[in-house]
């Protein structure tokens, strides 16, 4: 999330651009909520015997993007430069964006980690506590998330700015008002490098492992060939999340990183907007990223919808299907029918 600066705020605003923005952001949102509701429901109704610790990181991530998309609608008070003074709800949307952006994060950390030991290293990877405790980690990474952006819950508050285009008109934005400058400076690079290039160097690290692991001629020859193309099929899973990861959230987060070193106004307000859209679209991938690559999810959609269909049909044969004299008591007597003539 970029950190708004008044001094830039209405270069060049577009006020039909606000209006495009509210209407893709709640289209982003519902989009998001149906199809990781819809992850969630899979992962859960899905065969004991077939999850795995890539199924509670998946949830995990289904979990972070709710959150975000509900807290997503809040922002656009800042589209419309208007929140009513209220100063909780300003700190509560940003600080849970963040806090879902940083649980994201970790989990993919985590996540990557599992598949490197357990393409690589899979005797160790029973002796990894993190590893072999997946719901004790999943809690240790909401815990931190929450402590690293703790902060923000004191950063951010509501600023009333008048309008260069209107001079008497008010305007309200959320925007982090730091004690000093050297206070953001410290803290937006501690989660720069924390979160963003220090998980980009793991993911690198892992995967490069990975792919040297996967390219022996061992691993994918004989009876090990079903479960190479599983396990490859897993890690292309895994960089097509970090990949859109990524790439929705680095604008965002280099343009922030470049606005505390003096450039404060190199962005313009119809900017901002359109880089704060697209971190939200990272919620509306990862469900298509699931259907197209985890074989679990689509397995158990495929399962759910072909149950429905046989009850259905099972249902309607019974209802048609002629009863017995002996068994009804009344000769020729037939399933019930709507009669053609009324009774008297």
């Amino acid at each position: 999330m970029i950190s708004f600066h008044s001094d830039a705020l209405f270069q060049r605003m577009d006020s039909s651009l606000v209006n495009v923005y509210v209407g893709l952001l709640l289209v982003m949102v519902f989009l998001s909520l149906i199809g990781n509701m819809m992850v969630l429901t899979a992962l859960h109704l899905q065969h004991s015997n077939r999850r795995n610790s890539l199924d509670l990181f998946i949830a995990n991530t289904a979990v972070s993007d709710i959150i975000s998309s509900f807290s997503a609608t809040f922002s656009i008070n800042n589209a419309k430069l208007h929140w009513n003074d209220n100063s909780i709800i300003c700190k509560m949307c940003y600080s849970l964006i963040f806090i879902s952006y940083a649980v994201t994060t970790l989990t993919l950390c985590l996540a990557t980690l599992d598949r490197f030991y357990g393409i690589c290293f899979p005797i160790k990877r029973k002796q990894v506590r993190l590893l072999k405790k997946q719901t004790l980690s999943i809690c240790v990474i909401w815990i931190l998330s929450c402590l690293l952006f703790a902060p923000y819950v004191y950063a951010y508050n509501i600023q009333d700015l008048k309008h260069l285009a209107k001079e008497t008109t008010t305007v309200q934005i959320c925007v982090q008002t730091w004690g000093s400058t050297s206070e953001q400076i410290h803290f937006t690079l501690v989660v720069f490098f924390l979160l963003y290039l220090s998980a980009l160097a793991l993911f690198c690290f892992v995967f490069v492992k990975v792919l040297q692991k996967l390219q022996e001629p061992s691993t994918a020859s004989g009876g090990n060939a079903i479960l190479y193309k599983k396990r490859k099929r897993t890690a292309i899973l895994l960089v097509m999340l970090i990949f859109s990861h990524y790439l929705c959230w680095s604008p965002s987060i280099l343009a922030n990183v470049v606005q505390i070193f003096g450039r404060p106004s190199f962005l313009s307000f119809n900017v901002q907007l359109v880089l704060e859209l697209l971190h939200f679209i990272r919620s509306v991938l990862n469900p298509l990223i699931y259907l197209y690559l985890y074989e679990n999810f689509w397995n158990t959609w495929k399962e759910l919808f072909s149950n429905s269909f046989t009850v259905t049909k099972k249902r309607s044969k019974q209802q048609s299907v002629p009863v017995s004299p002996a068994a009804s008591g009344m000769p020729g007597y037939c399933a019930p029918q709507v009669s053609s003539y009324s009774s008297r």
